[in-house]
């Protein structure tokens, strides 16, 4: 699991839920997951770590060690994630 990684997820997650620029696509396709940067850590942290293994042979992967760093991708993201969040949400309080 890279840091950096972990805060690109963050950082995507909150700017797909939270800015305005993607208020068309979260009202258009109206998915609950798009309103919800906590949730949409989960799904890129899946693709994320399906699509990068760690491993050079693809075949060595294993299912426990793809679900340990799936969450540990996302409690690192949710921990940049959540400041941010509330930040932005005090910035539109005043």
């Amino acid at each position: 699991m890279n840091l950096y990684l972990c805060l690109a997820i963050a950082a995507i997650a909150t700017t797909i839920t939270k800015s305005v620029l993607f208020k068309p696509l979260r009202e258009f396709l109206g998915w609950r997951v798009l309103k919800c940067p906590y949730c949409l850590i989960h799904w890129l942290a899946i693709s994320v770590v399906l699509f990068t293994p760690p491993v050079n042979n693809v075949f060595d992967i294993n299912v426990f060690d793809i679900i340990i760093n799936v969450f540990a991708t996302v409690a690192v993201a949710s921990l940049f994630s959540w400041p941010l969040v509330e930040y932005l949400r005090r910035l539109d309080d005043v």
